[in-house]
């Protein structure tokens, strides 16, 4: 697989699962509307029917939300780094990582790639995309800064075109 399909099949699968929430909350929503009440006479069905109602209608303002808004916020990552890669001065990394109790349970990685308009373009990666995505980055944009540091932050405040390394 090329880097450009690879980075775009990355990116559906980001949107494929937004979806996948998104139908989670309007079922749970319309579970709780469709929830049986024993005893209406204590009033309880209307915090029920309320509250069914809230998730639903949160479910379907998530819906207008995805639809309304281009896939991730900016242009295709993949398109918009294939059409002008000379724009990408600056790739780093973040790694949030989701550790109750001290235990390690969940870990997503944002690939940021920071251009000369001081636009980023944000990329979701899972863990096991992350090493193969990097290199491909690596190679493809040679002439970028790779890493993160509060210098680099700094200068790309400054002037981003610091940041182009010479070959």
């Amino acid at each position: 697989m090329n880097t450009y399909n690879f980075i775009l099949n990355i990116e559906m699968r980001y949107r494929k699962r937004q979806w996948w929430v998104v139908v989670g909350v309007i079922a749970a929503g319309a579970a709780l509307m469709m929830w049986p009440v024993p005893d209406v006479s204590t009033g309880g069905w209307v915090l029920v029917r309320i509250t069914g109602g809230g998730v639903l209608l949160a479910g379907l303002l998530l819906v207008i939300y995805l639809m309304r808004w281009p896939p991730f916020r900016n242009p295709l990552v993949a398109e918009a780094l294939f059409q002008k890669p000379e724009q990408v001065v600056w790739v780093y990394h973040e790694v949030m990582q989701t550790m109750p109790f001290g235990i390690a349970v969940l870990q997503k990685i944002t690939v940021c790639l920071a251009r000369t308009d001081r636009t980023t373009l944000v990329l979701r990666v899972e863990p096991e995309d992350f090493d193969h995505l990097w290199k491909e980055l690596q190679k493809m944009l040679s002439h970028a800064t790779f890493g993160y540091s509060k210098d680099k932050a700094y200068m790309y405040k400054t002037e981003p075109r610091l940041l182009l390394r010479s070959e």
